[in-house]
């Protein structure tokens, strides 16, 4: 289950992540039909064309939308096909994936929900609260010891109204974070507490997830 979530994630989530990338040949052979993110790379505007549901950023043609990405060959034409998402409420024991939107004090922070367990795209806006008590299953004196803003992480739903999440569980938790200092991405070392970033060097600390996507085995 572990290595296929790391897969959904990774393909779902590379638009957030990745720096700008080379379209090769190979890839764009892959595009037609594939689900992608708003902001994520599609191909350049030497390679085709854009139509509905995409725009050009310094020559990169983007996903403007969540969709299907749809190509005419022929023509040289890449577009977007919305997706219709299911609407689906987050019930009391679910897992759902999404982004550390705001940290209102040192014992609450904000999560925004995007994908739920199966990293399918959530047709409504849902923001739960995480609470210091429910951000670790050591004693911790702020919750900026365990996540950060714009972490990408793996909650559980402990009560729906309000909308309460945990992350203590050690498959919850963070699954990406960048760092504070150069906003490159942190990996994680087996056997080491600390995330470390390649770029500058920086460690940080976080409650990683045993479903962390990035770690460095070297």
């Amino acid at each position: 289950m572990k290595h296929i979530a790391r897969k959904y994630i990774t393909q779902r989530l590379w638009g957030y992540y990745a720096e700008e990338e080379v379209v090769t040949a190979a890839r764009l052979q892959k595009l037609e039909g594939k689900i992608v993110l708003p902001g994520e790379p599609l191909a350049t505007i030497e390679e085709f064309l854009p139509e509905e549901g995409v725009y050009v950023d310094n020559g990169v043609i983007r996903a403007a939308i969540y969709g299907k990405v749809r190509i005419d060959s022929r023509n040289k034409r890449i577009r977007v096909e919305p997706i219709k998402a299911t609407l689906k409420i987050p019930r009391r024991g679910e897992i759902y994936y999404g982004f550390v939107s705001g940290i209102i004090r040192e014992d609450l922070a904000l999560i925004k929900l995007v994908f739920d367990s199966q990293m399918e795209r959530l047709s409504g806006t849902f923001t739960g609260v995480l609470h210091l008590s429910q951000a670790s299953d050591r004693r911790i004196e702020s919750v900026y010891q365990v996540i950060r803003l714009g972490d990408f992480v793996r909650v559980q739903v402990v009560n729906e109204h309000p909308l309460l999440l945990s992350i203590k569980q050690p498959q919850l938790g963070v699954v990406a974070a960048f760092c504070s200092n150069c906003g490159a991405i942190l990996y994680r070392k087996p056997g080491i507490d600390h995330l470390v970033c390649k770029r500058c060097g920086n460690r940080e600390l976080r409650k990683v997830s045993t479903y962390y996507m990035f770690v460095d085995r070297g």
